[in-house]
């Protein structure tokens, strides 16, 4: 009687490490979370301390895309070597690439990839508010 209550309640446990070990391998952008619930099956809390070590797979993306992003718009604002730094700064830009920028901006914050802060202050330096 005791073997079965035993049974069952490793069963459980190992169920339960399994299924935590797999959603935080999934969260952190990986795609095979079946590998990673049998090791918080067997393993438990080492299984699942494995899978939180390792690296994050989607911030690590949502950095590059926002790099990516944020280069590919200021390669057009590069200065040119007869510039002089006076003409480097927001004052010069027309409403329409002012316009085109703060849409962009808009567009991260809704992907989640800036907060509301970084857009408010984004916006204050292109409007020179």
């Amino acid at each position: 009687m005791y073997t079965e209550v035993w049974l069952v309640v490793a069963l459980i446990w190992g169920i339960v490490w399994g299924a935590v070990t797999r959603q935080t391998i999934i969260d952190k952008g990986y795609d095979n979370g079946a590998a990673y619930f049998f090791l918080g099956f067997f393993l438990g809390l080492i299984g699942w301390i494995y899978a939180f070590s390792k690296p994050d797979l989607k911030k690590q993306v949502q950095e590059k895309m926002m790099y990516d992003y944020i280069q590919g718009n200021n390669q057009s604002k590069q200065p040119s070597m007869n510039n002089n730094t006076s003409e480097n700064n927001n004052s010069g830009i027309s409403s329409g690439k002012a316009k085109e920028e703060l849409t962009a901006y808009k567009n991260m914050l809704d992907e989640g990839l800036i907060t509301e802060e970084e857009y408010e202050a984004k916006k204050k330096q292109i409007l020179n508010i």
